[in-house]
């Protein structure tokens, strides 16, 4: 049975027990790579979002991203960089994530993220977010360019979820379905927590 998009009235145990199934039986590969220790902590994928999920539901990844502060045309030339090197337009293709709400709540209602069946992730050590708004807004194209070359570009790698959750830097998830949790409502992100440590 298909769970229904957001949940709005009271929350009952055999909703969290749906929404754990749910994780449990779709988000296989991301839990595996997790440990017990961010699953205690928080630590996982967590992103800012404005949507209109109360606490769980289902998105889908778009594929045509604009940004919301990066100069179009400084977005279009890392997107490519990106692909090239990853195969992954990582600034139009995925989510933005970070390991904590602290930092997400930047960007909206903090949610943590789960990943449904294959997924990937860029991110760098150094790199706590590519935009920068003082780079953007001094710098012209090409130094802008030449600066992310000799700067940035060889801090990125992919993959390797427990070292760019250990950063709190920016990770830029790419797959194509994942679940929301809305982090704010105590009740059910703590029993959900619960029941994935023990699960």
């Amino acid at each position: 049975m298909k769970f229904k998009r957001y949940l709005i009235e009271e929350y009952t145990i055999h909703d969290v027990t749906v929404i754990v199934n749910h994780i449990n039986n779709d988000c296989k590969r991301y839990l595996g790579q997790l440990e017990d220790y961010n699953i205690r902590k928080e630590e996982m994928l967590t992103s800012g979002r404005v949507i209109p999920v109360k606490v769980f539901g289902e998105k889908t990844i778009r594929k045509d991203r604009t940004p919301r502060d990066m100069p179009v045309n400084l977005h279009k030339w890392v997107d490519e960089w990106f692909h090239t090197k990853f195969g992954i337009k990582a600034r139009s293709e995925t989510i933005f994530c970070v390991s904590d709400g602290v930092s997400a709540s930047n960007y909206g209602e903090p949610y943590l993220i789960f990943p449904i069946g294959e997924f990937d992730i860029i991110w760098s050590d150094k790199v706590v977010d590519l935009y920068n708004r003082a780079e953007v807004k001094h710098w012209d194209y090409d130094t802008y360019i030449n600066n992310f070359l000799e700067f940035k570009a060889s801090t990125y790698k992919k993959g390797h979820l427990l070292d760019a959750l250990k950063t709190s830097n920016e990770i830029m998830l790419h797959c194509e379905k994942y679940y929301v949790l809305q982090k704010s409502n105590t009740y059910v992100l703590s029993e959900v927590l619960h029941s994935l440590r023990n699960k």
